[in-house]
């Protein structure tokens, strides 16, 4: 087969380049508190060292991240751009003209050089085989073949539905190939996201209504040229999100592999700074809010701290929509809600270190909870990430200031730990608005101050570097171009001016169904009770120990007291939650949902809750190697911790993540998605509010009556009936509604 040469394109020479604690409480020790101190106290330094060597080993991988992708990708010395072969006119006469092919499965003119005629000649078999009808109008009147059908000399054809289905799975089938190629080479419709996005789920989630009946699919030629293109789409963050998408339904996708690593990379790290500031206070809050004033009691500050947790929520909560709404605005952008979120939590948690009541943390709190709604909006950019990645650095500081002779840390002892926390989100602040690209549609055009920084720097190392031999195209140009394809949905139609019936709207009487409902209430439930365990757990741990006078330990439930632990030991207990998540997360959890499924996961992981949450007020009681009131030591006791912690970890490093897509598949119809997320976030914000508040009052009313585990029991029993309640929830499709539209709309 010859086709006639295509024009070259002009080159384009302009190549636009973007973008610490007062003293405490002294209590009597036993004479051998000074060799466990000396133990304590090289533990701590092994754990520094652990410490310096991992924040080295990432920093020095954040920018190899970035060195890799260059060399990975680079064509002919000019980084991930794209390189057009040429486009093809949608005028069936003007494109053969100019040499480019028809591809029928895929419904377009293309360059030769993207036409893969070896698969087309497979799918066309599978045409064949499936014994297709074409049609010149839906009417069903006037039938041609194959072979006239595939010639592309033809106005718009009509089929079955099955056509749509096999068209997808072509699509996606050139994605794979093409990325197996170097240089990798790809049409604009199957580099488009959205299209991209639809296959998806179109080919993971088939409707009968789709297949049943002739004269539903109708076949097009875009109503745009076609650009065949070299290189990677490094502009374009979305599509590598989709590619690791990819991954769980083709082929597992090796990081290196994926595209934009410099910019997920970015991203991680954003998501990553986010539980460090904001838990890191949670190792230290104990101590900080006791030295405000030292004739609190304990169980008041346990409510104090519990407040905190909540009035941040509450903010955050509040000001989620409007932070959603900028994020959507061409006004604003993700990158722009991302960087005011990073900012306000970086300044918060560098000025929780100095304050001195308890009024100036209740503020900080507001204000960075109100400022802060980033981890939402990053959700809809990258997997999960897991949230137990604990700062053990901050809790290690936290003694810093009460042992230095420096009169300044004498009197803010909490500012290194919070200088050391904030310093994690003053980094990622610099990541995004230097490097990190805008995703939003509209906004990604306007000038972007960071970007053009950087590439003002950059551009002094690069001058006199080779140009391409081809035309350069940006990623504005591409965008440009919104592909639509056969069988275009909701979202992306743009014909309605031809007469298509427009889609329904799922209305909101009918998006309650009883699975969504049910499926809200366990995903509140999870949220509000791992709110409370955030919140007492380090305050459990600091909680002083019963003195002998008080300590009438009648089991199995009365007795008081907490672990006494300084706040080193609560900073180990915490690292230890992180080091042990971490792999669950990244390498446990496919593999165990690949064997049992989503739902029985999540069942199965659940039940790992109560019993966590019953035996942790019994480590108050657990022998220890010192007398009471000291703190409680020995490898009982911390056995007993790390069995509590790993427990929990287990239960959550499978359950939330399984909670979150069965709530996604619950959504009763595409078009009710977006409400059903706000709706859920509504829900979850409510119970993350309420539960630490409510938390902290039965964990002052438990130590003034003697049963300090009384919280902890309450959430047991709470997650009992959660674990019952996940009985009647069954995974769902996304689709459980079905509108008069979705059977007759055009595919």
């Amino acid at each position: 087969m010859s086709y006639a040469p295509l024009k070259a394109q002009p080159i384009d020479e302009e190549v636009v380049d973007g973008r610490e604690e007062q003293d405490k409480e002294e209590w009597p020790v036993s004479s051998n508190i000074p060799g466990r101190a000396r133990r304590s106290s090289r533990i701590v330094d092994a754990i520094k060292g652990v410490a310096i060597v991992l924040l080295l080993t990432a920093f020095f991988m954040l920018g190899r991240t970035t060195s890799d992708t260059r060399h990975h990708h680079s064509l002919n010395g000019n980084d991930t751009k794209l390189v057009s072969l040429g486009k093809c006119s949608p005028d069936w006469k003007e494109a053969k003209a100019a040499g480019c092919v028809y591809d029928l499965v895929l419904s377009t003119w293309m360059h030769p050089r993207c036409f893969n005629e070896e698969m087309y000649e497979k799918y066309k078999v599978i045409l064949r085989d499936m014994d297709f009808k074409y049609w010149l109008e839906p009417e069903m009147i006037n039938e041609i073949s194959l072979e006239t059908a595939e010639t592309g000399e033809h106005g718009w054809l009509w089929t079955d539905g099955r056509y749509h289905h096999l068209h997808c799975a072509y699509a996606l089938e050139r994605i794979q190939a093409a990325m197996t190629n170097e240089p990798m080479i790809l049409d604009t419709i199957c580099r488009n996201e959205d299209h991209l996005h639809h296959c998806l789920k179109y080919n993971g989630n088939p409707e009968w209504e789709d297949v049943k009946a002739l004269n539903t699919t109708r076949i097009y030629n875009e109503d745009y040229p076609i650009d065949c293109l070299i290189g990677y789409l490094d502009d374009s963050l979305t599509f590598g999100i989709l590619l690791i998408n990819m991954s769980a339904i083709q082929a597992d996708v090796a990081w290196s592999d994926l595209p934009n690593k410099s910019q997920l990379a970015i991203i991680c790290l954003a998501r990553f700074s986010q539980p460090v500031v904001r838990t890191s206070i949670s190792t230290y809050v104990f101590y900080q809010l006791q030295s405000l004033d030292p004739s609190k009691p304990s169980d008041a500050i346990v409510r104090d701290a519990a407040l905190l947790q909540t009035v941040f929520t509450l903010a955050q909560g509040c000001t989620a929509v409007l932070w959603g709404h900028l994020a959507d605005s061409p006004r604003g952008g993700r990158k722009m809600v991302l960087l005011m979120g990073l900012g306000g939590s970086f300044l918060s948690t560098l000025a929780f270190g100095f304050i001195s009541d308890f009024r100036q943390a209740i503020v900080i709190r507001l204000v960075e909870g109100a400022l802060n709604g980033n981890t939402a909006m990053i959700r809809t950019m990258v997997s999960e990430v897991i949230k137990e990645r604990r700062p053990v650095v901050a809790g290690l500081l936290a003694n810093y200031g009460s042992s230095s002779e420096l009169p300044f840390f004498r009197r803010f002892p909490y500012s290194l730990p919070a200088i050391a926390s904030s310093s994690v989100a003053f980094l990622a602040f610099l990541f995004v608005f230097f490097k990190l690209k805008e995703t939003h549609e509209e906004a990604r055009h306007k000038y972007d101050p960071g970007l053009h920084i950087s590439a003002r720097v950059a551009a002094l190392f690069t001058r006199g570097s080779k140009k391409q031999p081809y035309s350069v195209i940006t990623q504005e140009e591409t965008d440009e171009e919104s592909v639509q394809f056969v069988g275009e949905d909701v979202e992306m139609s743009s014909l309605d001016n031809q007469g298509e019936t427009k889609k329904q709207i799922l209305p909101l009487r009918r998006l309650f169904t009883r699975n969504l409902c049910l499926t809200l209430v366990a995903y509140g439930i999870m949220e509000g009770h791992i709110a409370v365990y955030n919140t007492l757990w380090p305050s459990f741990l600091s909680d002083p120990v019963a003195t002998p006078e008080n300590a009438h330990v009648r089991l199995p439930f009365g007795f008081v007291g907490g672990l006494g632990m300084p706040v080193n030991s609560v900073a180990i207990s915490l690292a230890f939650a992180g080091i042990l998540g971490i792999p669950l997360q990244f390498f446990g959890y496919s593999r165990v949902v690949k064997h049992l499924g989503m739902l029985k996961t999540w069942r199965v992981f659940l039940r790992g809750f109560p019993l966590a949450y019953f035996m942790i007020p019994y480590l108050s009681v657990v022998p220890s190697s010192s007398p009471r009131p000291s703190p409680r030591d020995g490898p009982f006791v911390w056995i007993a911790i790390f069995f509590a912690q790993a427990l929990i970890m287990f239960s959550a490093s499978f359950a939330v993540p399984s909670q979150i897509v069965l709530t996604n598949n619950a959504s009763p119809h595409p078009s009710a998605l977006g409400r059903t997320h706000s709706t859920a976030e509504m829900v979850n914000s409510f119970t993350r509010t309420i539960s630490p508040i409510a938390a902290g009052l039965f964990y002052s009313y438990g130590s003034a009556h003697g049963v300090t585990g009384l919280p902890w029991w309450i959430m047991s029993g709470v997650t009992i009936f959660a674990c019952i309640l996940s009985l009647w929830v069954f995974e769902g499709n996304g689709h459980e509604i079905h509108l008069e539209t979705d059977e007759s709309d055009e595919e």
